[in-house]
C-alpha cells in the first residue's frame, strides 16, 4: 500500500513538471523574434529605439550630396524618421556621440517633419553626453548599414530640436533607394 501511494505522487509530480516545461516551450516558441531585448538594444533588428519604444524601419534612402556626404534617411512605420549625415570615408569606424573625432550627424524627424533633435560631432550643434554612431554607405549601390548604440542627449542640450531628452538606439543593414538628384 505506501509503494501505490509513494508511486501516485511522484507521478503526480511528473505530470506537473511535464506540463510547466511545456507550457515553458509553447510561450518561447511564440514569443516574437523582432522583439528586441529591451535591456540590450543591440539585438535591434532593422529597427530604431526612441525612449524605449521600438520601432521598425520600413524604408530607406541614401541621398548623395557629393562625393563626401550622404544623406541616409531612415523611415520608421509610424511616419517619423531619422536622417544620418554619413561621410564615406568614415565607414565602418566607430565613433563616440561625445566627441568631435570624426564627421557624423543625426536627425530624428516627427511625423509631421519638425525636428525632435538634431545632434552632430561640429562644436555648433547639440551634444549627446554619450553613444557610439557606425556607419557604412555605397554610393553607387545604395547597400548601406547603420548602428547606434546608447545614444543620448540631455533636454538642456536639445536645443535645436523640441527641447525633450532622448536616448535612442537603432541598428539597420540593407539596400536603401539612392537618389543622386541632389549631387553638386
Amino acid at each position: 500500500m505506501k509503494k501505490n501511494f509513494l508511486s501516485a505522487n511522484l507521478t503526480k509530480a511528473a505530470f506537473v513538471i511535464a506540463t510547466v516545461f511545456t507550457i515553458s516551450l509553447a510561450f518561447y516558441a511564440c514569443s516574437d523574434k523582432d522583439e528586441p531585448n529591451q535591456e540590450n538594444p543591440t539585438e535591434l533588428k532593422d529597427q530604431a529605439m526612441i525612449n524605449g519604444k521600438v520601432y521598425k524601419i520600413k524604408s530607406a534612402k541614401l541621398v548623395n550630396k557629393n562625393k563626401d556626404l550622404s544623406n541616409l534617411f531612415l523611415y520608421f512605420e509610424n511616419g517619423e524618421y531619422m536622417v544620418i549625415h554619413a561621410y564615406p570615408k568614415h565607414n565602418d569606424t566607430p565613433m563616440y556621440m561625445d566627441s568631435q573625432d570624426y564627421k557624423w550627424s543625426v536627425l530624428y524627424y516627427s511625423n509631421d517633419n519638425k525636428i525632435k533633435f538634431f545632434v552632430a560631432e561640429d562644436p555648433g550643434n547639440d551634444k549627446c553626453d554619450r553613444g557610439i554612431i557606425k556607419f557604412s554607405v555605397n554610393q553607387e549601390t545604395g547597400l548601406c548599414s547603420v548602428e547606434i548604440k546608447d545614444g543620448h542627449i540631455p533636454a538642456k542640450s536639445n536645443t535645436d530640436g523640441d527641447k525633450q531628452e532622448y536616448t535612442f538606439a537603432t541598428k539597420w543593414a540593407d539596400q536603401a533607394q539612392v537618389d543622386n538628384s541632389e549631387l553638386q
